[in-house]
């Protein structure tokens, strides 16, 4: 025979089943908080119960390091301010922001483009720690002052604030600057040779051996005719030249400098058909 293993421990006999019913239920045991027996179950669930009974209306649930629940009352301050409507039906939680020293709006001197004005006033506002407005002031700022003189080559015109002086004048004699009151004017001078023209003045078709002129330009650094004269061409005049001795032109010469021709003769004996043949 085979000994009966756990006998009257488990679930195969009444003690058994008893015991293990007894263990489960653990009846009566109010310090145990084991949620795997009925008891255990019970006492955590009161526990919990008996926290809820004593939070406060109206206050919000905190839940410390330890798990344990406690009623915590909701804080304003002069900023922010909360209120919990416990209605059971539909519960509300308000977190408003407090309009307090409401500051007024402040209106700039924004329009820059009064004559002769050097400064402007802007607001300058305060904040506390938390980046609220607290005060206001206005606060005039002084420009720098811009150029007091201008200088040019003729004119001038002196800034109704003061700072520096400031001079255009060119370097060349091709440009001149003018001041005229509040305008700098930048003009190009007149040339500085007599005006004149040089070349032919008319479409011309010149024949061998005439003569006609061309323009020889100088110009400066800077693109300007400095100098204008005159050059003349010569065109070549052609002529012909033939020996007399001879009754056929044996040879044509040019001559490539001047363009002149010379034709060479020379004499030729009879010239005698051997045949003849045609039609």
């Amino acid at each position: 025979m085979k000994p009966l293993v756990g006998f009257a421990r488990t679930l195969n006999t009444i003690h058994g089943l008893l015991l293990e019913i007894n263990n489960f239920l653990e009846y009566g045991n109010e310090t145990t908080r084991n949620t795997s027996t009925v008891q255990g179950t019970l006492n955590t669930l009161n526990d919990i119960i008996a926290k809820i009974e004593i939070l406060d209306c109206g206050h919000f649930m905190v839940t410390d390091s330890y798990g344990r629940m406690h009623s915590a009352p909701s804080i304003t301050d002069e900023w922010i301010t909360t209120h919990i409507d416990p209605d059971v039906s539909n519960p509300k939680v308000y977190i408003t922001h407090n309009k307090k020293n409401k500051i007024d709006d402040v209106t700039a001197q924004i329009n820059l483009n009064t004559n002769k004005s050097d400064t402007i006033e802007i607001s300058q506002s305060l904040s506390d720690a938390a980046g609220h407005i607290t005060n206001k002031e206005l606060t005039t700022i002084t420009l720098p002052y811009g150029i007091q003189e201008l200088n040019a080559d003729s004119g001038s015109y002196k800034a109704q604030n003061t700072h520096d002086s400031f001079s255009i004048k060119t370097t060349d004699n091709w440009l001149n600057t003018k001041i005229n009151n509040n305008e700098l004017l930048i003009e190009h001078e007149n040339a500085q040779t007599a005006v004149n023209t040089k070349g032919l003045l008319q479409n011309s078709s010149p024949n061998f051996g005439n003569k006609f002129v061309i323009p020889k330009v100088s110009i400066d650094g800077k693109g300007h005719v400095n100098t204008l004269e005159e050059y003349e061409i010569t065109l070549p005049k052609v002529s012909s030249s033939m020996t007399d001795n001879g009754n056929v032109i044996t040879a044509v010469n040019l001559e490539d400098t001047t363009g002149a021709f010379s034709f060479t003769k020379t004499n030729l004996g009879d010239i005698v058909l051997s045949s003849y043949s045609g039609n």
